[in-house]
């Protein structure tokens, strides 16, 4: 059975503290320092929830990778970690597809409902990509019909 994952990108692991403290019982919490390595972490998980530090230098990068999870790994949701200094950028990251934004970690009730909430909503076991696509299809399996407007 796939472990529910929560990968958390930082320099510090003060995030990470706060984090592991509000997720539900059950879940993997894994630090890593760089985004590369986040993406590493993604291959092997790609229905984890992302806790992605946002900083004066990788501004770009985090937006990026925020970004393109929909085309690379559309299971996984991405959380902002902000500096305080950043909170300007609250809007833009939600436009790129966070979740989440955050400029404190005293700011994570609800942390444990969001990721109970996305792991929930995970097909159990793993599947082959075609087998994922399938299931993402709007079909209305009783009648083999399309049912999008």
């Amino acid at each position: 059975m796939n472990v529910p994952r929560f990968i958390v990108c930082e320099r510090t692991g003060a995030w990470a503290s706060a984090i592991r403290r509000q997720l539900p019982e059950g879940f993997r919490l894994r630090e890593v320092r760089s985004l590369a390595e986040c993406v590493v972490e993604l291959r092997e998980a790609s229905g984890s929830l992302l806790g992605l530090e946002l900083t004066p230098q990788n501004i770009e990068a985090v937006l990026e990778l925020v970004a393109g999870l929909g085309r690379r790994f559309p299971r996984a949701r991405a959380l902002v970690l902000a500096d305080p200094q950043l909170a300007g950028y609250r809007a833009l990251s939600a436009e790129a597809g966070a979740i989440w934004f955050t400029c404190s970690p005293r700011e994570l009730q609800g942390l444990r409902a969001t990721a109970s909430k996305h792991w929930s909503r995970l097909p159990e076991g793993r599947e082959s990509f075609a087998a994922q696509v399938w299931n993402e299809l709007p079909w209305d399996e009783r009648c083999g019909r399309h049912v999008c407007g």
